[in-house]
């Protein structure tokens, strides 16, 4: 299961992160996921997040964790791969493997692109 709190905090960065891209104006593919550290963690949680946001049943989500993922940094941009279970439109839990790119914007994450959810 995963941690409630890290939960908890990735879910206030992207509610933050949502009003930030209201008020930039960006559209979907380029919101941002407040709370940018420019570190691999920071990228990975941010990609979390950002598949979280695109799952069916988000709140059934387990996480593959920071330590079962791979983070690669090239400048300011951030590749993560894992995995997340989650519950698909009909109950079933599924494994899905996703890789995220996200560019560090300073004080916001940026999401360049997202593969891997069916």
């Amino acid at each position: 299961m995963a941690n409630s709190g890290c939960g908890t905090v990735v879910g206030g960065l992207l509610i933050l992160g949502v009003i930030g891209s209201i008020f930039n104006g960006c559209d979907d593919d380029d919101s941002g996921s407040s709370g940018s550290d420019g570190s691999d963690s920071g990228a990975y949680y941010a990609c979390e997040g950002f598949v979280e946001d695109r799952l069916k049943a988000p709140s059934s989500a387990d996480f593959s964790g920071y330590f079962d993922s791979y983070v690669i940094q090239s400048g300011d941009e951030y590749t993560v791969s894992g995995y997340v279970d989650a519950e698909n439109s009909f109950g079933a839990m599924l494994r899905s493997e996703w890789t995220c790119t996200v560019r560090d914007g300073g004080d916001t994450w940026y999401l360049e692109s997202l593969t891997g959810l069916d």
